[in-house]
């Protein structure tokens, strides 16, 4: 049986503060994700030097996946959220997601890299409201079209948190993220290339967001 980690933040609460899970009997994890099978857990009794617990936290329901194919699986099983694990997943192709409000993002923000060295976009949100947080993304290429390493249709999608590097839509727009209709929020760039926008095209104008 999986022990069900009780979680504490530091003493100014979530915001800006790297979660604790304590197993009950003690240990903890920084900034990892312990899953119990449940979407939901909360604060409990304090264990060691852990501050009293002062909000919850929603996780996600399961294990996080490892490489390309799992990640694809998936997507294309019905996950609506999809947690990487931390360290690099080499991507073979793209990967379309046909759901609507689905999140994509790594166990531990900014430990995932994904790298397309073979060339080719990462993720195409074909329905709106999709959320990608927290990864790095790297050597994703399209030709002839917009977004080398996102693609993000209709409206309510956001990215944040992500690196993006070297990648290109050498003829498109948005080096790194074409986006008709969202947010990009505290993102990182360097080495992106395209015909116009280097690093993003968000909401009909250029963003280094």
């Amino acid at each position: 049986m999986n022990q069900v980690p009780q979680i504490y933040y530091g003493s100014q609460g979530m915001q800006n503060q790297t979660p604790i899970y304590v197993l009950p009997g003690g240990g903890s994890s920084m900034g990892a994700i312990i899953s119990s099978g449940s979407s939901t857990f909360t604060g409990g009794t304090p264990t060691g030097n852990a501050p009293p617990p002062t909000d919850r936290l929603t996780l996600p329901s399961g294990p996080c996946v490892t490489s390309h194919e799992k990640i694809k699986a998936a997507i294309e099983g019905g996950s609506k959220h999809v947690t990487i694990c931390s360290g690099t997943v080499a991507f073979a192709s793209e990967i379309v997601v046909t759901l609507k409000d689905v999140i994509i993002d790594c166990a531990v923000a900014g430990d995932c890299n994904l790298d397309h060295a073979g060339g080719g976009r990462f993720f195409t949100f074909s329905n709106g409201a999709g959320t990608v947080t927290g990864i790095h993304f790297s050597n994703g290429e399209v030709s002839n079209e917009n977004g080398g390493a996102l693609m993000m249709y209709l409206e309510e999608n956001t990215v944040s948190e992500c690196h993006f590097i070297n990648n290109k839509a050498s003829t498109g727009k948005g080096g790194a993220i074409y986006m008709t209709k969202g947010e990009l929020i505290d993102n990182e760039y360097s080495g992106n290339m395209a015909a116009q926008c280097f690093n993003a095209m968000a909401n009909g104008a250029c963003s280094n967001e």
